[in-house]
């Protein structure tokens, strides 16, 4: 999902972690020790920026093909 579409932007209640379970987007994050977020979306809230590969992988003659 990331390499194709680029990256998700964080949640917009708890500023978590959005992951795509392949029907939504759903938070990872949590309010506190005792509660998890609970935020998902159908809608996709994407980057403007491109994905950042790191380094070693972009050096990588591999990823040039």
């Amino acid at each position: 999902d990331v390499m194709f579409y680029g990256p998700l932007k964080r949640c917009p209640l708890c500023n978590g972690w959005m992951e795509c379970t392949g029907k939504e987007y759903k938070c990872t994050g949590t309010y506190s020790e005792w509660g998890s977020c609970i935020f998902t979306t159908k809608e996709d809230q994407r980057k403007p920026e491109p994905l950042k590969l790191p380094e070693g992988l972009e050096l990588d003659p591999t990823a040039k093909q």
